[in-house]
C-alpha cells in the first residue's frame, strides 16, 4: 500500500519556500542522501530556492502560491515492501512525469527510528512552469493522473491511496497504519 498525500498548505511567500525546502533537504531526515530533481538544483537549499525564483521572475509570476508540496508513503519497513533503491527509483518516475513542463525536487526520508518506520517521499514543485509560464493546476486531479502513470511505468504493482490535508494534518498516518495493519492481517491468514 503506498500513499499520496498532498499538503494543503499556501505557500505564498518566499519564506514559506525556504522553509519548506529546509525541511525536505534536511539530512538528518536522510541518511542516504537520496535526492533529487528535475530543472532545479538540489543541491543546497539556496540553489533551489535561487532556480524556483528565477522561473517565477522569468514569467512575472512571483504572487501567489510559490510551490506545491506532497508526499509519497509506503509500507513501513518491517514489511519489506519497498526498499531504498525503490523508493528513490519511483522519486525519479514522478520527478520525471512532473518535470516535463515543472522544477521539481524530492527527498527520501527515512523515519526508521521512528515507532511507525515509515519511508516516504517529500516533493517540491514550482508552480510556474519553466516551459510556458502556466500555474501548476491544482487539486486532486493531477494527482490521480499521476497514480494512472505509475502504474503504467513501475515494474511492480502498488496499491495507491491519495489524501489531502494541511502540514500538520497526520490523520493519514493513521489511516495509512490501519490499511497496512489489514493488509498484514489478510497475508497472514492466506500464507499461514
Amino acid at each position: 500500500m503506498s500513499i499520496i498525500k498532498l499538503v494543503d498548505e499556501g505557500y505564498e511567500s518566499i519564506e514559506d519556500m525556504g522553509r519548506i525546502i529546509r525541511y525536505v533537504m534536511d539530512p538528518s531526515k536522510n541518511r542516504f542522501n537520496f535526492y533529487g530533481g528535475i530543472g532545479a538544483s538540489f543541491s543546497s537549499v539556496q540553489d533551489t530556492l535561487r532556480d524556483f525564483i528565477m522561473v517565477k521572475k522569468a514569467w512575472h509570476k512571483e504572487d501567489k502560491r510559490q510551490l506545491v508540496h506532497f508526499i509519497v508513503a509506503f509500507a513501513p519497513f518491517w514489511e519489506n515492501e519497498i526498499e531504498y533503491e525503490e523508493a528513490y527509483y519511483i522519486g525519479y518516475q514522478i520527478a520525471m512525469y512532473i518535470g516535463e513542463r515543472f522544477q521539481i525536487v524530492f527527498a527520501l526520508h527515512d523515519d526508521h527510528y521512528s515507532k511507525d518506520g515509515s519511508l516516504h517521499i517529500h516533493f517540491i514543485v514550482n508552480t510556474v512552469s519553466y516551459i510556458d509560464g502556466y500555474k501548476f493546476i491544482g487539486g486532486r486531479q493531477p494527482f490521480f493522473k499521476l497514480k494512472d502513470y505509475l502504474r503504467s511505468v513501475l515494474p511492480f504493482d502498488l496499491e495507491w491511496q491519495i489524501f489531502y490535508g494541511d502540514e500538520d494534518d497526520w490523520k493519514w498516518k493513521k489511516q495509512l497504519k490501519e490499511l497496512w495493519g489489514e493488509c498484514y492481517e489478510l497475508n497472514r491468514k492466506r500464507y499461514m
